[in-house]
């Protein structure tokens, strides 16, 4: 088998992009933001909106870590919204799609941002019925959705058992979309310190954050960490870590690209039906320019002390090129342009986790990952400025919502 390129971000134009200064002293503010992902910047855009002075602390450059890197698809829907409100809470998420396009429009980021179907397939027999039940589930929600039998899904040239089709979904440039949220927030007067590891943080009447260049302290701190919570031991019992991988191939010929799928398979995002989040299962993206997007694999563990895995591993890159050349034989010898991955983040329970953390005065975490993370990440600071400002804040079907990722912290 070729050579496959390790790169971290494919979709970064620039490797080393411009950064904020790092912490450099102490300093206050109204709140304070670990972590500037979606999450992080989503809190930072809406509570600088309602007035508070923001800082922002990031490990690296706004765009490293998944915000940057992902495969494009933005859907805010979960596989289950439990017993209490079910139909008040997917009519929110499916509502966060508006609210993001109307925010990249308001702050005119360019991202590629459009409207889409969200496939999923059952690659296997016995994934079947998991999509005619995730059809029905969604379909009695009053989700735009529906499924699709085995001999009319045709989007793909591997054999498949069916599709649930998510309609009026969304995909975006994940970089572009992750750095004109960083502009957007920096023009409203967030401040933001990029290259700033957080060594400590403590809660209390106000909370202390410690750094290598300084402390920040404020009577509010979010915790937006995602994939990253597993440094801070009082967050590891929420999350599961996982890394995943992906493998890009030159841009594709017409021919070759007629063996992956006919031309309405470009740019739609086609994701495995798993029975489980532990089910070796698979995604692709054939992007307009030709090139294919194949990942996946099965949950690769996480190393100790901060549950992180390497985001180059040869295994996987070797794994998700067999997978994809067992479905697409023609694919066998097209070249790999690059491959990479990253830590992402499950909840223990599969749903998110916005909520106070027990036993840690004045602390919020925000935590939401489960692979479909942008789409509710972009809408995290809605939530947040519930337990920041109060409920009172809140319109009532955001309050639910609220409620809902807390049911995590309650069960604990």
């Amino acid at each position: 088998m070729q050579s496959i390129p390790f790169t971290t971000n494919f979709f970064a134009d620039d490797t080393q992009p411009t950064r904020t200064d790092a912490l450099a002293g102490d300093a206050t503010a109204d709140v304070l933001i670990v972590g500037a992902g979606v999450v992080g910047l989503s809190c930072a855009y809406v509570l600088r909106e309602a007035g508070l002075d923001v800082a922002v602390v990031e490990r690296d450059h706004v765009g490293f870590a998944s915000s940057g890197r992902h495969m494009g698809h933005i859907t805010p829907h979960m596989w289950n919204y439990g017993s209490k409100e079910p139909h008040v809470l997917a009519a929110w998420a499916h509502g966060c799609l508006d609210w993001i396009e109307e925010l990249l429009a308001t702050e005119d980021i360019d991202c590629d941002f459009a409207r889409c179907p969200f496939w999923l397939p059952a690659a296997t027999r016995a994934e079947a019925e998991v999509v005619r039940r995730v059809a029905a589930y969604y379909a009695g929600l009053g989700v735009p959705v529906r499924s699709v039998e085995a001999n009319d899904f045709d989007l793909v040239t591997f054999r498949t058992w069916g599709a649930v089709v998510l309609e009026d979904q969304a995909r975006a440039h994940p970089y572009r979309m992750v750095r004109g949220l960083r502009d957007a927030v920096l023009r409203k007067g967030v401040r933001l310190y990029e290259g700033t590891r957080v060594n400590s943080v403590e809660g209390g009447p106000r909370v202390t954050v410690t750094t290598p260049g300084g402390t920040l302290r404020a009577p509010k701190a979010v915790l937006a960490l995602n994939a990253y919570s597993g440094q801070f031991p009082f967050l590891r019992h929420y999350t599961t870590p996982m890394h995943t991988y992906t493998i890009v191939t030159e841009p594709l010929d017409e021919d070759t690209a007629r063996t992956v799928g006919p031309p309405p398979a470009e740019d739609l995002l086609i994701y495995d039906m798993a029975a489980s989040r532990d089910e070796e299962h698979f995604y692709q993206r054939l992007r307009g320019d030709g090139r294919l997007f194949f990942g996946g694999g099965g949950t690769t563990p996480a190393l100790a002390p901060d549950r992180m895995a390497p985001d180059g591993n040869d295994a996987m890159f070797r794994r998700i090129h067999a997978e994809m050349s067992r479905r697409y034989p023609s694919l066998g010898n097209v070249r790999v342009e690059a491959g990479w991955g990253g830590p992402i983040c499950a909840t223990v329970r599969g749903q998110p986790i916005v909520a106070d953390v027990p036993e840690h005065e004045n602390i919020v975490m925000a935590i939401v990952g489960n692979g479909n993370g942008i789409g509710l990440g972009t809408n995290a600071g809605r939530l947040v400025k519930g337990l920041v400002l109060g409920l009172d804040t809140l319109d009532e079907s955001t309050r639910a919502f609220l409620e809902y990722c807390g049911e995590s912290v309650d069960a604990a």
